[in-house]
């Protein structure tokens, strides 16, 4: 995780990169330990302020699928 910028928070852009990494991670049979690691004064904040405030205007069907993955 490198956005130190906005303290490494979670997103519509950074959700799908993480989950993607991890799913490579656990089907490659060489890879025996997966370290998180980021850059900056935190790990992560959380989720985006922004990224929230816009699933807000989601329906519940959009968000079932977002939280879903």
């Amino acid at each position: 995780m490198n956005r130190p910028e906005v303290h490494n928070v979670f997103d519509d852009h950074q959700l799908p990169r993480l989950t993607e990494a991890l799913d490579n991670a656990a089907i490659d049979p060489a890879v025996r330990v997966v370290v998180l690691a980021s850059e900056g004064k935190n790990f992560s904040t959380g989720g985006d302020i922004d990224y929230m405030r816009r699933m807000g205007t989601n329906s519940y069907e959009e968000n079932l699928e977002d939280g879903g993955q």
